[in-house]
């Protein structure tokens, strides 16, 4: 059975490979809640100023952040939430936070972790 506090640990530990290992860079820091039906993700300065800038300025046909956020990342997210929970997520939501790049995601479960044990 996998309890909460353990779920933490892996969370953290998978978004910081996740963000290493396939995207090839880290934010300044990842900080996760995780509350009896959700968990909260934040990446800190995750984007450079150069990508934000470039985003807001946008570019007719490149793919914007918020779109590349909706297609690759937001899907990835879920699967590690997911698979280190252990629980079904039912809604999710990934939003950027232009001014200083943060990304923050919201992952709401089928189940309340403490019924279940996590």
């Amino acid at each position: 059975m996998l309890n909460q506090q353990q779920a933490y640990g892996d969370l953290i530990k998978a978004l910081q490979s996740f963000c290493r290992e396939d995207l090839g860079r880290e934010p300044r820091r990842i900080r996760v809640d995780l509350d009896n039906n959700m968990a909260l993700i934040l990446l800190e300065q995750f984007l450079f100023p150069s990508e934000i800038e470039a985003d807001q300025q946008g570019t007719e046909g490149e793919e914007t952040y918020e779109e590349w956020l909706r297609d690759m990342f937001k899907p990835r997210l879920q699967l590690i939430v997911e698979e280190t929970t252990r629980q079904q997520v039912t809604l999710s939501q990934i939003y950027i936070d232009f001014p200083v790049g943060n990304i923050i995601g919201v992952f709401v479960f089928a189940e309340n972790l403490k019924r279940r044990g996590a």
